[in-house]
């Protein structure tokens, strides 16, 4: 979860709650204070996109990053996603049972 790296990120650098909340603060332009940090950190409410692009800029990531979502494990599963269906396609060719060939697309 994003909170549990983000906690490492404060240890890591010695940031408390206060100094976070006002770096979003400044960010957003919105005030923020400590306790919503500790709402935030402890999963009982999520930061709005503002908020979590503020964090994601305090501790030098991506919202992608910060969120547990890798880019290029999203894209090494599409192009595994993709080879999967060239497979699938590649067993109904014409002139055999299936779909695509009754459908009369000529699917190699």
């Amino acid at each position: 979860m994003w909170q549990d790296e983000f906690k490492k990120f404060m240890e890591k650098n010695g940031l408390s709650q206060e100094k976070v909340a006002r770096a979003v603060s400044e960010i957003t332009g919105t005030f923020v204070n400590a306790g919503k940090i500790s709402r935030w950190l402890r999963g009982k409410y999520e930061p709005d996109i503002s908020e979590a692009a503020a964090l994601a800029k305090i501790a030098g990531l991506s919202l992608d990053a910060l969120s547990g979502h890798d880019p290029i494990s999203r894209a090494e599963r599409m192009a595994s996603a993709r080879q999967s269906g060239r497979k699938k396609l590649a067993k109904h060719r014409p002139g055999k049972s299936g779909r695509a060939a009754r459908c009369g697309f000529g699917v190699v």
